[in-house]
């Protein structure tokens, strides 16, 4: 946001003709391409007062908007208002801009305004190094008054983005408020930034489509990234848009103003124009055995490269003999070892030079075994209200094909706004009544054809284990499971599918074997790990399930308090659903030796062997096992610092609690300078561990003298410690007795603030097993393992603890 004023703004301009001129042409011009796009001599900008600075590897952009207030305007006042913008930026503006300060401008119309344009530095980032990193747009909204970016204006701000993009401007998409104190671009247009909708995606550089038998306007807009308004202008496209098979359509390019041609080589991530070539799918893409017209043609380039080694085809399906001719491929370009294992790479997919095909990049693939897009996830997904990556990329295509019912987003969450939107899209489909009541189904989802997500390609509910079907489980993964062997043809439910694992479970699941090609024992019904993964179950949500987002790792430390939480349980659900339950009740909020052990049995089945399979949880293992999120945060161990006693305090060289937890976190930073180990005594090793310190934290001279200053002192982060006096330690015995005493109390509140409380109420005076439990927290802290950590206080520990006196 810079300086901007409102604006009284006058009637209809030369701009209102300009640009029912500009959607005129675009119908009727052959490989046109798509943006609406406002010059400067368009909109009547004046000249700037000095030249421009060069814009050189600029990251990406930075989302602005106007001000404080801005009503919502007639599209024949989009120019005048412009016009306006820059008069009061060059006139009266306390910045005193010498041009509009913006690089581009979107109305809420969807027009693209040209500013300082391309090529050129803002001035409307903040300052000159901001200015240097990215390109500004701005949007034509406020704090005040039109506040909500629409579908239009989105569109718009896609077709900025590219368009500059295509100047040389980086991938980096940012609201003006990264970077600059600020509120702009506002919270609305803020939360796009933020969850990707503003990113215009693969660029389609221009060129022409052949209808296909099935296909929509809406599949031809996905597959070339361009939005579906721009391929009905360029076509003359009247409604109801029925589609001949056999038509050519021109797809015009993306953020590229009406006459101009896309710059060499920029932006065709999507695949170029007509004609050109296949860009690399992914490593992982071939690695599905995906069934794509892609590998059609990568084959037969194989065979023009003289390394076709089928005995027939090639054909659709990837297949062992594909990956074999590939290896001869990266043979003959010079490739040994594992470099030429036949699975395709970037560097000799390039070389190879394969065909574009219907198929584009294999990123809309479609059905299941391609893994383009995301298989119906159920009725039930929906109506769970989940937070999923789906969702974003199901409101994404509700956009896409003029059913955005979004005020903000759309986002993760599923929204009364995605009901309505997918209930329009139902409605546009021809449902009416409880057909189209917003809750998406099978039939009408295939239609929307959502892309693949990291939440929902099919293939993210990871394999449960062989044991863990034969266990006969009741979970929702058999649901998902049997959902989707309905869609491969291979339902033989009665009713259902349902949790249960049933003889129709595997009877569907035999069926699917069968027509993966296996026969005999490995077609006998049983889930086995390839025959899963190809299956690309969804995830399932809920108990046992991994739908929506996942718990973030709360940390190995966690854990080892002994923690009581809803993470506890969800982690919990989820080994009893990968085979590994050594529960004999539950799982619980209340960590245990039995989380632990299941644990350990994850672990194991992971790989992990010795002390990486101790049972304790790690960030690997955790992110494998997929724990739903649970919005329980843990709450971390509570670390309280000493504040800095003053440098006199040191300087009467003390004895103390104080020192001695100093001269402990030394040590810990590598500073032992003691002979006889730390201490509370302020002693000269102490003052030589201190003055390593300082030289650490780059001191020199009479600034790493030994004596603590405030600064190095935060920077040590020296950990409470409770003045003295102390209760003493009154020996293990008397805590084996049971006693009722004031130092319980104490000792229970000094525990409560390490984070090892694990009271329910209190604590109190009377030695309880909840106690014990807290002191066993604490010793796990202190560093104690196996039988050491029995809950029973020992000098030691209770000295660290560090208990206020209560006791005469």
């Amino acid at each position: 946001m810079v300086s901007t004023r409102p604006l009284g703004l006058s009637g209809s301009s030369k701009m209102a003709r300009t640009l029912l001129t500009i959607t005129t042409l675009l119908a009727i011009v052959q490989n046109a391409t798509a943006m609406y796009f406002v010059s400067r001599d368009g909109w009547g900008a004046r000249a700037p007062r000095e030249a421009y600075t060069p814009m050189t590897n600029a990251l990406g952009v930075k989302i602005h908007y106007l001000g404080t207030f801005f009503s919502g305007i007639e599209h024949s006042q989009c120019d005048d208002h412009m016009r306006s913008t820059q008069n009061y930026q060059m006139d009266d503006s306390p910045e005193d801009y010498f041009d509009f300060a913006y690089s581009l401008a979107v109305c809420q119309h969807g027009y693209v305004y040209d500013g300082r344009g391309k090529g050129h530095r803002s001035g409307a980032n903040g300052n000159q190094v901001l200015n240097a990193n990215h390109y500004a747009v701005v949007a034509f909204l406020a704090k005040q008054g039109l506040t909500q970016p629409n579908t239009p204006m989105i569109t718009g701000i896609q077709d900025a983005i590219a368009y500059l993009r295509r100047a040389g401007a980086g991938n980096e998409i940012k609201g003006h408020r990264d970077g600059y104190a600020t509120e702009c671009p506002g919270a609305p247009l803020y939360a796009l930034v933020q969850d990707g909708t503003l990113d215009p995606g693969k660029l389609w550089n221009g060129g022409s489509h052949t209808v296909a038998n099935g296909e929509t306007l809406g599949d031809i807009s996905l597959k070339y990234n361009v939005p579906r308004k721009y391929i009905i202008d360029v076509n003359d496209l009247k409604e109801p848009y029925e589609l001949v098979i056999g038509d050519v359509l021109e797809i015009p390019a993306r953020g590229v103003p009406l006459g101009q041609l896309p710059p060499d080589g920029g932006g065709n991530e999507g695949g170029g124009s007509s004609g050109d070539l296949t860009p690399f799918p992914g490593a992982e893409w071939f690695k599905s055995q995906p069934n794509s017209a892609i590998v059609t043609a990568m084959g037969k380039r194989l065979v023009a490269e003289g390394c076709g080694k089928y005995a027939s085809g090639p054909g659709p399906q990837w297949t062992d003999v594909d990956q074999a001719s590939y290896k001869c491929w990266q043979q003959k370009l010079g490739y040994t070892g594992a470099d030429a294992d036949g699975w395709p790479g970037q560097s000799s997919w390039d070389q190879l030079k394969v065909p574009l095909t219907e198929d584009g990049d294999g990123s809309s693939s479609g059905g299941s075994g391609g893994g383009g897009l995301t298989p119906f996830p159920g009725a039930d997904f929906f109506q769970a209200e989940p937070r999923s990556d789906i969702i974003t990329a199901m409101g994404k295509r509700l956009v896409a094909e003029g059913c955005g019912k979004y005020s903000v987003g759309p986002g993760p969450q599923w929204t009364d706004a995605d009901r309505a939107s997918y209930r329009c899209w139902q409605g546009k489909l021809g449902y009416t009544g409880a057909d189209a009541d917003g809750w998406p189904g099978q039939t009408s989802w295939d239609q929307l054809k959502v892309p693949a997500t990291e939440d929902g390609d099919g293939s993210s509910e990871p394999f449960p284990g062989a044991s863990w079907f034969q266990g006969s489980p009741n979970s929702p993964i058999i649901t998902a499971m049997g959902r989707r062997l309905v869609a491969e043809g291979c339902g033989k439910y009665s009713v259902g599918p349902g949790p249960q694992w049933s003889d129709a479970d595997r009877e569907s699941y035999k069926c699917w074997q069968v027509k993966l090609g296996y026969t005999g024992a490995d077609a006998d019904g049983w889930p086995g790990a390839t025959s899963w993964d190809q299956l690309k179950v969804p995830s399932s949500g809920g108990t046992g399930g991994t739908g929506g987002s996942t718990q973030a790792f709360p940390g190995t430390a966690w854990f080892k308090t002994e923690p009581n939480s809803l993470i506890i349980t969800a982690m919990g659900k989820r080994l009893v659903s990968v085979g590994c339950n050594k529960y004999s009740s539950g799982p619980g909020t209340q960590w245990s030796d039995a989380d632990r052990e299941s644990y350990k049995c994850w672990q194991q089945q992971l790989g992990y062997t010795g002390a990486d399979a101790d049972g304790w949880p790690g960030q690997s293992s955790w992110d494998a096992l997929k724990v739903p999120n649970t919005d329980n945060s843990p709450n971390p161990v509570p670390v309280l610092f000493e504040p800095f006693p003053g440098a006199a305090y040191f300087t009467a060289e003390p004895s103390s609690w104080i020192v001695n937890e100093m001269s402990l976190r030394l040590v810990q930073v590598g500073c032992d300078k003691f002979s006889v180990g730390p201490g509370p005594e302020w002693t000269d090793d102490t003052r030589a561990s201190y003055k390593c310190w300082q030289q650490q934290l780059g001191y020199s001279g009479a600034n790493a003298d030994g004596w603590p200053g405030q600064a190095s002192w935060d920077a040590l982060k020296v950990h409470r410690v409770t003045p003295l006096p102390v209760e003493p330690f009154p020996g293990t015995a008397w805590f084996k007795s049971s006693p009722n005493s004031p130092i319980i109390t104490e000792m229970g509140k000094r525990l409560v603030a390490q984070g090892c409380g694990q009271y329910s109420s209190g604590p109190g005076p009377q030695w309880t097993d909840t106690d014990r439990s807290s002191f066993r927290c604490w010793q796990r802290v202190c560093g104690y393992t196996n039988s050491a950590v029995d809950g029973w206080p020992d000098a030691e520990t209770w000295e660290k603890l560090v208990v206020p006196r209560v006791s005469g």
